[in-house]
């Protein structure tokens, strides 16, 4: 159907990329993404026109659908910790979706609120009492949402109980109910009155909150969240990239970088908090769209001031969007169709964050030319000699995939770039005031037209940059994905199978980056970013992952000599190699006698995060490095305790009962 149209706009796409935009101001860096995208709209109006999209609207059918969802999972007995999860999932979904100050929207509170009181998240669970009471739904909902409160402030033994449930005895006397529901909650508050407000329940397992160690160090003063033990360098070969600026050993921290924008992937989209990403229980929905909630109405006002007033009413169309109505989209399967739609929405906030810092569109143009007028490579996004990660002008300083990407998936990013800017014109106050024209005729608004440009750059941008973030489970230390951030310094380091280096994203919204090996001076820094390392999957897996997300072949030694994926035990490298035993003599015992005194208390103190341990393991690790191999299933473990003790002490943890 769309073939004609699709083999228009591919062969306008690819003649703008071969013959570039010579004769137009490219000041800015922008000349080909205007372009492109100016282009783009230019020969696909008619179906920007034609395809009018029907935004998703908080409904009450809906809220009362996914309420009904969760009950039927509540109800039933014995719930392990992912039906806890799903049971939330519905129910905050079915806050999310209720229309404001509705009664649909007090029953999904309350709702909610009973399972926060079935997991003992007392304080999380008051917080949905009081929203669900004060919506004025009917008498028997306040009076249950009334006794639950109270049962909450016994539990936790607060101070304010009996006062709470005189006043909630007085209310629900005065309300009409039923001889049931009078019998549940007028009785039972008598009875804790007459009690001395004692109520049997099952203890919440009580969280460590021990004030954890201060991660320093010495700070680098061309990137402050960095250590001076790092140094930015370039070459044609690496581009910008990380290397030592002296001996590194092993286990030391040497970056802290808070993330300039993070991103919650659809299954955490209802357990964080869309701003700051902290897991939030009891959430505050958007008044106006259905996809994003709040920990608390601060984050709420201060993402719609910086971003989301002007995302809002974008995101329910394009979450909405059939690809199959457009060119080059319809050839989309449908499952990377919500993938592209969920990365489209990330870079439009991207986007406006990076306006927002600046303070407006002229702001963000100069910024852009400030870049384009450094033409020195290394420190291209400095400002005043300094890399900072919360500038956007270090953003919009690192590559893109623009040079690499297939042409047909330009064409797609560059298509769905112009529906994104056609609803950012006409359906958000983005550019002062909804813009009443034709899809054609928008682009000849000189803003528009840059920020369609500016849009693209962005989308090309996250690919090579974006790092996942990840969320822990009390049963598991491995990860879960819940969401990608950027963090520029981290975007410097460059790839190896064979990294020296492993990051951590912390539950403050920050990335803690530490060296695994001893590193030295003018060595280069690697992440890897196909998995932990060699030993995740074979070298045809790697170089496949590889080429298809960031279009490079990997030239570290652990592929140009196809290491194996197993590493070896020490023991079992001593007894293949017995005069490597006699040669090291009593060292090796040593070296025995300490791991077993570190594995005992680390393993007394469940791993918490202790810089005397660290610096104990970074002792043995140099031992094994000097005398044995950095390259063994000992090595390895060594370097996960590191990794442990900093994912317990500062990792995102979602610990959600898994009993009943």
């Amino acid at each position: 159907m769309f073939n004609s149209q699709i083999h228009t706009l591919n062969r306008s796409l690819i003649n703008l990329r071969i013959e570039g935009c010579e004769n137009k101001d490219n000041s800015d860096g922008l000349s080909l993404e205007k372009e492109l995208v100016h282009t783009t709209i230019n020969q696909y109006y008619f179906f920007l026109e034609h395809n009018p999209i029907q935004p998703i609207k908080k409904c009450a059918q809906e809220s009362m659908n996914l309420s009904e969802q969760g009950n039927v999972m509540y109800i039933s007995k014995n719930h392990n910790a992912n039906q806890h999860q799903q049971i939330w999932n519905y129910y905050t979904r079915s806050v999310a979706a209720a229309p404001n100050d509705s009664q649909e929207l007090a029953l999904a509170y309350s709702n909610r609120s009973a399972l926060l009181y079935h997991l003992r998240e007392f304080d999380e669970c008051i917080k949905d009492c009081d929203k669900g009471f004060k919506l004025n739904p009917p008498d028997p909902l306040k009076a249950e949402l009334l006794l639950r409160k109270v049962e909450c402030l016994i539990a936790m033994e607060r101070n304010t109980a009996k006062n709470v449930c005189q006043n909630a005895l007085n209310l629900c006397k005065g309300y009409t109910l039923s001889h049931e529901i009078e019998r549940k909650c007028i009785n039972k508050l008598q009875y804790f009155l007459d009690n001395n407000l004692q109520i049997p329940y099952k203890k919440k397992k009580t969280e460590n909150h021990k004030t954890k160690p201060a991660i320093t160090f010495e700070r680098s003063q061309e990137a402050p969240c960095a250590s001076s033990a790092l140094a930015i360098k370039y070459s044609s070969k690496w581009g910008r990239h990380i290397v030592a600026a002296r001996r590194i050993d092993p286990g030391e921290v040497l970056v802290l970088e808070p993330s300039y924008f993070t991103s919650v992937s659809m299954w955490g989209n209802y357990m964080f908090c869309s701003h700051c990403t902290k897991q939030t229980w009891a959430s505050v929905p958007c008044k106006s769209c259905v996809f994003n909630v709040y920990c608390s109405d601060k984050c709420k006002s201060e993402a719609w001031k910086k971003y989301h007033q002007y995302e809002c009413n974008v995101l329910a169309y394009l979450y909405n969007l059939n690809f199959y109505n457009y060119p080059f989209l319809s050839q989309c399967e449908p499952e990377n169709s919500h993938m592209l739609v969920r990365s489209l929405a990330a870079t439009i906030k991207l986007m406006l964050i990076a306006i927002n810092e600046v303070g407006g569109i002229d702001n963000i143009r100069q910024e852009l030319i400030d870049i384009e007028k450094n033409k020195d490579p290394r420190t291209k996004g400095f400002f005043n000699g300094v890399f900072d990660s919360q500038k956007c002008r270090s953003i919009y300083s690192l590559t893109t995939i623009l040079d690499n990407v297939a042409d047909e998936t330009l064409g797609i990013f560059t298509v769905l770039v112009s529906i994104a800017i056609h609803l950012l014109a006409t359906k958000s106050p983005f550019f002062g005031k909804k813009i009443k024209t034709t899809p054609k005729l928008i682009m000849n608004n000189p803003d528009v037209k840059f920020i369609g440009g500016l849009l693209l750059k962005t989308t090309l941008l996250l690919p090579n940059n974006n790092l996942k973030y990840f969320v822990h489970r009390e049963s598991t230390i491995l990860g879960q994905k819940f969401g990608s951030a950027l963090y520029p310094i981290c975007s410097l380091f460059n790839h190896s199978c064979d990294p020296n280096v492993i990051s951590v994203p912390t539950k403050e919204n920050e990335r803690i980056v530490y060296s695994k090996f001893t590193i030295e001076e003018g060595e280069q820094l690697f992440l890897c970013y196909v998995g932990d390392n060699y030993t995740s999957c074979s070298k045809e897996e790697r170089a496949e992952t590889i080429w298809s997300a960031y279009k490079f072949q990997c030239e570290c030694r652990a592929c140009q000599e196809n290491w194996s994926q197993s590493l070896p035990f020490v023991k079992d490298i001593l007894r293949k190699s017995p005069e490597l035993k006699i040669s090291l003599g009593t060292k090796y015992k040593y070296i025995e006698k300490l791991k077993g005194t570190i594995v005992n208390q680390l393993q007394g103190n469940n791993f918490e995060y202790d810089p005397k341990m660290i610096s104990n393991l970074q002792k043995l690790m140099k031992e094994h490095e000097t005398y044995l191999t950095r390259r063994s299933m000992d090595y390895e473990t060594f370097e996960r305790f590191i990794y442990m003790m900093i994912v317990n002490a500062f990792g995102t943890w979602l610990n959600i009962n898994d009993s009943c």
